[in-house]
């Protein structure tokens, strides 16, 4: 958000198109720059992970270690997708401050309480942040139910990828269509 926000409100984005640079170089950049941030959280995980397993087991074998290994993908998916909304956010708000307080406002109390609201439970796992979160879903029921989510779904991964499709898509457009 910031990155955005501060190319737009100092002009570097309207010079760098001026020089030559177009929308969609800019918009690649950006995506590159949410790939990286995605990969580094997720290569961070696994290196906690890892560090963790081989402080706190005694009994180290390969499958144990690799046994749930395509909950990284979606943690890398999950990161983008939710860097994703934010760029296209500050693309449309173009201010700092008002750009992350409506994410948050949004994440946190308009999109929970819309759910709240909605009684069928397919249309509740359609809305952005909640198909974001369904690929991890948050462990308190490990605890209080002691059951684990001991898979990523099929149909979750392909929510959560339409939404990616749809945000490039969307920053595209915005891109496109806005007076820089």
């Amino acid at each position: 958000i910031i990155s955005v926000c501060n190319e737009i409100s100092y002009g570097t984005l309207r010079q760098n198109i001026m020089n030559g640079m177009s929308r969609g170089e800019f918009m690649i950049s950006k995506f590159f720059l949410i790939l990286l941030l995605s990969l580094s959280a997720m290569v961070f995980l696994l290196i906690t992970g890892l560090a963790f397993g081989f402080i706190y087991t005694k009994n180290i074998e390969l499958h144990e270690v690799i046994k749930y290994v395509e909950f990284l993908p979606a943690y890398f998916l999950q990161v983008t997708i939710y860097l994703l909304v934010a760029f296209l956010l500050a693309l449309v708000i173009k201010r700092t401050g008002l750009t992350m307080g409506l994410l948050i406002l949004y994440t946190y109390i308009v999109e929970p309480i819309i759910v709240f609201r909605i009684k069928t439970e397919w249309i509740k796992n359609l809305f952005p942040l909640r198909s974001i979160n369904n690929l991890i879903r948050f462990p308190f029921s490990k605890y209080l139910l002691r059951e684990t989510q001991d898979y990523v779904a099929l149909q979750d991964f392909g929510i959560a990828m339409a939404y990616t499709a749809l945000f490039i898509y969307l920053i595209y457009l915005a891109l496109k269509k806005k007076d820089l």
